[in-house]
């Protein structure tokens, strides 16, 4: 009775998420303020409703598919079919554990990638974001396939080896392994992860760095690396980032904000995220991401003899970890939407950080053309903030830096 209670509570969630799309659309709000009128345009900004009409429409299409698929695998129970013929045919439980999920993988690889097809080659096409080739779309999907399949050679292959036979300390090396992965993944992910999609180049000597340079030493930040990739190969749609820690710190810009944005502008949005790492906002998503995967790998050894025992299946990894993951998502999601209400404070914090620096016009000028540039919505429904966005609605986030410039 308590596994039908706890899918009946994760099927509300989705549908929750799906409902809150739906509103979104239905709610629209046509206003554009007039601070947008330059680059927002009525005709603009009614392409932008059909855009987001499109991506719901979409999504609801795909999440209603898979939910209905996952319904299926759990009524004719596929994944105990499965589990049965790997323990019929695979000797050992490390490799049944390991080829069980190398098969999920793949299962979900392909599952997702017609939806993904469709979404770059007919929804971003249709509103000209798309650039990319069909050729270095599936490229990238096959390079995404292998590197899942590797890291979870690494990572997953360990996890299993560990539950197999340090089952007692399986909780705190399990913990361990994922903080040091987590670690390597945000120092290496733009020497080692973006090079296999994009090229990185460093950004010439000119007008632009000298005053990324200029400001960001003031700042007591030692710029050496800034990097651009060409992005522009794949998508219209730009974006700039941190990564790394310490000495491996790195500026990343898509070649497509040098192209949307002035150099004030992009040293605007730099001087956000530089925010970020001056508030320590990284470092604390560090600490709660390791905090929420403690939660998640305790609670899993805690439970998951209790949970193969309720529902008479296989004592093995495998099986205890994906009946774990349906009852842990109820606490996944109320913990997502604290990380998601933390995520919005510190936007706001970021941009003020940027205004004290004496880039608030310039950031407010930068949101505005990335917001026209994306066909972004001007007023999602607040449903829809506190269930999904990690940043404010770009309104609210404008309006703040306005207001605060002018007291």
């Amino acid at each position: 009775m308590l596994i039908y209670l706890l899918l009946a509570v994760d099927l509300f969630i989705l549908c929750l998420y799906l409902f809150a799309s739906v509103i979104d659309v239905i709610f629209w709000k046509d206003h554009v303020p007039s601070y947008f009128a330059e680059k927002y345009s009525q005709e603009k900004y009614d392409e932008a409703r059909l855009y987001q009409k499109n991506k719901v429409f979409f999504s609801i299409v795909e999440n209603a598919f898979l939910i209905l698929l996952l319904l299926f695998a759990l009524k004719f129970k596929l994944f105990m079919t499965l589990d049965n013929f790997l323990a019929n045919h695979i000797h050992g439980l490390f490799w049944q554990s390991y080829l069980f999920f190398q098969i999920l993988i793949v299962a979900l690889w392909l599952l997702h990638l017609p939806f993904d097809y469709y979404f770059t080659f007919v929804i971003e096409e249709k509103f000209k974001f798309n650039k990319s080739t069909k050729a270095l779309f599936f490229r990238d999907k096959i390079i995404e396939l292998l590197l899942e399949s590797v890291l979870f050679i690494v990572v997953g292959g360990l996890l299993i080896y560990f539950f197999n036979e340090w089952n007692k300390f399986f909780g705190w090396i399990a913990w361990a392994i994922v903080i040091f992965y987590n670690l390597i993944f945000s120092l290496f992910y733009s020497q080692l992860i973006v090079p296999l999609f994009n090229k990185q180049t460093p950004l010439e000597e000119g007008t632009l760095k000298n005053e990324i340079t200029s400001i960001f030493s003031k700042n007591g930040f030692d710029v050496k690396d800034v990097y651009v990739i060409d992005s522009s190969k794949r998508s219209t749609k730009a974006n700039a980032y941190f990564t790394g820690w310490g000495k491996k710190k790195r500026i990343v810009l898509y070649d497509t904000l040098l192209e949307q944005l002035s150099s004030k502008e992009i040293v605007a949005v730099l001087l956000h995220e530089l925010g970020h790492y001056k508030k320590r906002h990284t470092f604390w998503f560090f600490i709660f991401s390791i905090l929420y995967l403690g939660i998640f790998i305790f609670a899993f050894q805690w439970s998951y003899p209790f949970i193969c025992e309720m529902l008479q299946i296989r004592l093995v990894f495998h099986m205890a970890l994906l009946s774990f993951i349906v009852f842990f998502y109820p606490i996944q999601f109320i913990l997502q939407l604290i990380l998601l209400g933390i995520s919005r404070k510190f936007e706001y914090q970021a941009d003020d950080f940027a205004r004290k620096q004496g880039f608030g016009n310039e950031l407010v000028q930068g949101l505005i053309n990335l917001t026209a540039q994306h066909l972004s919505y001007l007023h999602p429904h607040p449903l829809k903030v506190f269930l999904t966005y990690s940043h404010p609605p770009v309104v609210y986030r404008i309006e703040k830096l306005l207001n605060t410039h002018q007291k």
